[in-house]
């Protein structure tokens, strides 16, 4: 489990490089990510990149989602400015 001051420094990288984009694809590899549900995302924009304790938050327009940090592998975005 990433410690805190690492999950801060990947929110404020992801930050710039997500904040305005629209999310053309999401693929969720843990079915605890998404409740039993599936989330929809498609089409929405990212309006805010941040974290809260040990988890990355993700604010989609118009309702947020908190998906945990991923350690391996690598973080691959889908979106489209």
């Amino acid at each position: 489990m990433p410690e805190l001051p690492e999950v801060e420094t990947i929110a404020r990288q992801l930050a710039p490089q997500l904040r305005g984009r629209l999310v053309e694809r999401l693929t969720l590899l843990d079915p605890l990510l998404r409740g039993g549900r599936r989330p929809r995302l498609r089409g929405r924009r990212i309006t805010e990149v941040s974290s809260a304790g040990k988890q990355v938050l993700l604010a989609f327009s118009p309702g947020p989602a908190a998906p945990r940090p991923i350690w391996r592998g690598a973080c691959r975005s889908a979106c489209a400015a």
